[in-house]
């Protein structure tokens, strides 16, 4: 995309000044990638970080931006494996409730493994946020059922055994599995110093806690952008930073809302549901005219599970499906 046919919204965000904080909300197919490489283009001179969201978004970042040599692209775990030491590197893996039910033998047979099963959820939860471990053990305490913890299990023994696991067994106990998300969490509080101008967070709308709390430690000027619309990692601990860091002094908000890829047709539809959501910008459809043939005989199949998509399509095989 040449510079020429930037639409304003774009145009305003590659030369847009801010003190600290930029969001950016980008409705789907708006042009959300040309936009960054354009704004990254712009600023040449500066050491520029661009984090994306997993392996493959950066990959495919790493191909857009290989020509613009100031531009490094990272993922945020791959930031934080650079400084992980190679005894834990040689323990990556995923973590079973039962490798956990050693430290569960003061309790009764019949407890522990429900025991196991939330403590390694508290920990995992405790990963994905921007707390320490005391802080977090005080908002546990305060706020039980945000945690999914029992009312009726103890509490502080529970808690007892977290700052345990994580102080002591996580570091050292070799037969323990180390997960990604563990070392994530050590990165970020080691407190990180970061020797970039710019950051660049993509996919802004699903990272966790740990995440941000990284970036809005640098002295860099930071760049959020991704679509609040499309937040849909809450379950994973991730939380919307388009939203939360509105509020934030200083934070500027810009909007990308031109789609390149949805005809009139599709927004015009988008934008019934986006009211009920209180979005503050309209989704604008394609300029090209929707040239597809036949549109009212398509249809979109919504399941719960990917089995029951996979039933229905087995059940339909004389039909093309996209």
């Amino acid at each position: 995309m040449s510079v020429s046919s930037l639409t304003k919204e774009q145009d305003h965000i590659v030369n847009c000044e801010f003190e600290n904080i930029l969001l950016i909300n980008a409705y789907a197919g708006t042009g959300k990638t040309s936009t960054l490489v354009k704004f990254c283009e712009q600023r040449a001179k500066y050491k520029i970080l661009y984090l994306s969201y997993n392996s493959a978004m950066r990959v495919e970042a790493e191909s857009k931006f290989k020509h613009i040599k100031n531009v490094s692209v990272k993922t945020m775990h791959s930031l934080a494996y650079e400084n992980t030491n190679k005894s834990i590197k040689e323990r990556l893996g995923s973590l079973r409730a039962l490798d956990l039910n050693p430290l569960l033998n003061d309790r009764d047979e019949k407890e522990k493994n429900f025991y196991a099963s939330s403590l390694l959820s508290l920990l995992r939860n405790f990963c994905n946020t921007n707390f320490n471990l005391e802080d977090f053990i005080n908002e546990v305490s305060k706020n039980l059922k945000d945690y999914g913890l029992n009312p009726r299990m103890d509490t502080s023994y529970i808690l007892r055994k977290l700052r345990t696991l994580w102080l002591e067994k996580i570091p050292n106990d070799k037969k323990l599995l180390y997960e990604h998300d563990f070392y994530l969490k050590d990165f970020q509080l080691s407190k990180p110093v970061l020797d970039y101008d710019f950051i660049v967070v993509d996919e802004a709308q699903d990272i966790n806690g740990c995440v941000i709390d990284i970036v809005l430690n640098q002295k860099a000027k930071k760049v959020f952008i991704g679509d609040t619309y499309q937040s849909i990692y809450k379950f994973r601990g991730a939380r919307n930073s388009l939203e939360f860091l509105a509020s934030y002094p200083n934070a500027k908000v810009l909007y990308l809302t031109q789609s390149f890829r949805c005809p009139e047709s599709i927004t015009k539809e988008a934008n019934r549901y986006l009211q009920l959501l209180g979005a503050k910008k309209e989704f604008k459809g394609s300029f090209k005219p929707d040239k597809r043939k036949n549109l009212n005989e398509q249809k979109a199949i919504i399941t719960r599970t990917n089995a029951k998509l996979f039933d229905i399509a087995v059940q339909n095989l004389d039909k093309n499906f996209f």
